[in-house]
């Protein structure tokens, strides 16, 4: 059969080819080494910990997952925390249907040393990987224990066993505080983003061996909240990141985002408590957390960015994040760029997991494909005079649906006087009812606008907000959704900005 004779011919080259590209590819940093950060040189110092062993193997009607036991590194040492040497499980979905031999997505995620291998069982976002891999035919790998923890610090006067937020903030008053700005490998996102960067080293190797169909050479990194970030400075640092999805993470340009977010709440996110308790919301004016945002926050990798598609996610009542944190950044952002605001989603994104999937999948396939993104704009507009909100939204790119999104006018005082959208509240407060949707008025094919009008001020100011959300086709007719960033009205602020030890603040 001349046909079939041709198609194993084209997949024997592959494999050759495949081979041959392998044997020479390793973690490639993205800048010169002549301007490397800290962070590339820690991420691309040698260690000899790095190691994997599998530990499972589940075959399955659509892919086969082999799980790993990474070893990533070995961060500091036993003086400083019981935690050095990091570990993760790491499941590799190889699908049967591959449509995708050479790129991959590393979705990173949250776990503790000693919980139960991921499965479908006891991991929700397990089962989200497994459906990306359905949706893509695609590999997927999926990471756990970034970061390692429970991790307890020697010197910590508290001697917490501690977790998330708690760690970062720990590692951060370190540097800020204790350390005067010395030790920037102490700030717990330098193992994080080795984490991810080793994980990609073990897929390339570990996939082609058990499945020569594969060579993988590109990755999409994604995750949420802390992973979000890792995420990005991953696609900083190494040049096999094509593209990167970060949910729910907007402290770009962090000061000034954090400056927003207590300038909204007249205090701060009891999510953010952590920071609160170390001291460090009284440290946003102290030059060292400059200095730390210098070697962490993603828009000092801005310039990196240029040739990276980006699908950023935030959720519409984060108890995090501020709705509008991407007013001090998204405009800022380098290269290729779509975002989305999940309506009515906590921090977590519940209920928004397929959506999540279908999303990021078709954001997938349109950068592995080499297809354009969508080129989207809006504009902001306010009439003080008629009280009256305008977004306008215009695309290269017809859109299937467009729709907007309201939230329901919430009043300063029933919040403590607060620009307060979030979904939970530290104290009793008004919690607002499911967005709804409304039509805006089509001027055009591809450009759409929307207003919205607010009450009139009394002795506290009413907030509202709004954003226009649109959905579109991908060549391969898969749908996703982006959004506009969100528009506040009116453009006022409970508080002035704050400085020095003012912004200590309280938590709300």
């Amino acid at each position: 059969n001349k046909v079939l004779n041709n198609k194993c011919f084209r997949m024997l080259l592959f494999c050759i080819i495949a081979f041959a590209t392998l044997a020479t590819i390793e973690a490639g940093p993205r800048a010169n080494q002549s301007n490397w950060t800290p962070l590339d040189d820690y991420v691309y110092r040698e260690d000899d910990y790095f190691d994997y062993d599998p530990i499972e193997y589940r075959p399955g009607l659509i892919s086969n997952v082999h799980v790993l036991n990474l070893t990533s590194q070995r961060w500091k040492n036993e003086s400083v925390t019981n935690q050095s040497i990091w570990t993760h499980p790491l499941s590799i979905f190889l699908p049967h249907d591959l449509q995708f031999p050479d790129a991959c997505l590393l979705f990173i995620h949250v776990g503790d040393i000693g919980d139960p291998i991921p499965d479908e069982d006891n991991d929700d976002f397990y089962t989200l990987v497994g459906l990306f891999a359905e949706l893509t035919g695609a590999p997927v790998a999926y990471l756990r224990n970034v970061p390692n923890q429970p991790m307890g610090f020697v010197d910590d006067s508290r001697q917490w066993n501690r977790r998330e937020d708690s760690i970062i903030a720990y590692t951060w008053k370190k540097f800020i505080i204790d350390n005067n700005a010395t030790d920037p490998e102490i700030i717990i996102f330098f193992p994080m983003v080795k984490a991810a960067v080793r994980a990609m080293d073990a897929v390339q190797e570990y996939a082609f061996r058990v499945d020569p169909r594969t060579a993988i050479t590109k990755f999409i990194p994604a995750g949420g909240s802390k992973r979000g970030w890792t995420a990005w400075l991953t696609a900083a640092v190494d040049d096999r990141v094509v593209g990167v999805a970060p949910f729910v993470f907007t402290l770009l340009n962090l000061r000034d985002v954090l400056r927003n977010q207590h300038r909204s709440l007249n205090g701060w996110t009891w999510a953010f408590r952590d920071y609160f308790w170390e001291g460090l919301t009284a440290e946003l004016d102290n030059p060292n957390t400059q200095i730390l945002a210098d070697l962490i926050d993603p828009m000092s990798f801005n310039d990196r960015f240029e040739t990276v598609p980006k699908y950023i996610v935030s959720a519409a009542k984060d108890e995090f994040f501020m709705l509008d944190g991407t007013r001090f950044f998204f405009d800022q952002l380098k290269g290729p760029k779509l975002f989305w605001m999940a309506e009515n989603a906590p921090h977590w994104l519940e209920g928004k997991y397929v959506e999540l999937a279908e999303n990021t999948a078709a954001f997938f396939t349109t950068v592995i494909n080499n297809n354009p993104l969508p080129n989207n704009n809006w504009t902001f507009a306010v009439n003080e005079a008629t009280r009256i909100g305008t977004i306008t939204f215009s695309t290269d790119t017809a859109p299937r649906a467009v729709n907007v999104w309201v939230a329901e006018p919430i009043i300063g005082s029933e919040v403590g006087n607060r620009r307060d959208f979030r979904w939970q509240h530290l104290v009793p407060g008004y919690v607002p009812p499911p967005g709804t949707d409304i039509t805006g008025n089509d001027n055009g094919i591809i450009t759409y606008e929307a207003t919205l009008g607010y009450p009139d001020a009394a002795e506290n100011e009413v907030y509202t907000a709004f954003f226009i959300e649109a959905s579109f086709a991908t060549p391969d007719l898969d749908e996703y959704q982006i959004s506009t960033e969100v528009h506040i009205l009116p453009n006022t602020w409970p508080i002035d900005s704050c400085s020095g030890e003012g912004c200590r603040g309280q938590l709300v």
